[in-house]
């Protein structure tokens, strides 16, 4: 009876503290994460802002390369996620020089077959590249994603171009965990 009680504890709790489906319009900027990326952005000078605004079909691959590492942690494959990030950093460093963050972050996958390293690395090119869907999403709908529980609750988050949540951090363990923290459509 104890273990049935704990059990249920745990659903319960994790189902809180995922908070799964949730969507704030404009974004939860009570999280520190967010408010720390909104800053970056605001911060940017004009020039580097207009330095990471690609042609479509330009970021079209660099978002896809980006979704499909995404997607290879959301399947809990180290092997495919190293390969999408392979493809994601050359085309990161085809784009110039303001994109080396991504470029880098996006290396340090490609080089890694630990998923969990590579994870922690993915976090790391999720910050990179927020900025560059901002200033390039010109009709094309982005979501920041947002899971508290990821990094022992410090909490990553993610961009998707699916709002229906599948959270890379966790893969199958924890596939829903997570909310829309910012629907992100760029004027072009």
């Amino acid at each position: 009876m104890k273990k049935v009680l704990f059990i249920a504890t745990m659903l319960l709790a994790t189902a809180t503290a995922c908070n799964t489906n949730t969507k704030t319009e404009g974004g939860d900027h009570d999280h520190p994460e967010h408010r720390e990326q909104v800053r970056d952005t605001k911060d940017a000078e004009p020039e580097v802002a207009a330095k990471m605004t690609l042609g479509q079909e330009q970021y079209a691959a660099l978002l896809d390369a980006y979704v499909a590492t995404k997607d290879a942690f959301v399947a809990s494959d180290a092997t495919r996620a190293a390969a999408m990030a392979a493809e994601l950093k050359s085309s990161a460093e085809a784009a110039g020089e303001v994109f080396a963050a991504v470029a880098e972050a996006a290396g340090s996958i490609a080089a890694s077959d630990d998923i969990e390293a590579q994870r922690e690395a993915f976090h790391t090119l999720s910050k990179a590249f927020y900025p560059v869907a901002k200033a390039n999403a010109g009709g094309m709908t982005v979501y920041q994603q947002y899971c508290p529980m990821a990094f022992k609750n410090a909490g990553a988050s993610w961009l998707s171009t699916n709002e229906e949540i599948r959270n890379p951090y966790f893969g199958d363990a924890m596939l829903t965990c997570g909310n829309v923290q910012e629907t992100i459509v760029a004027e072009k």
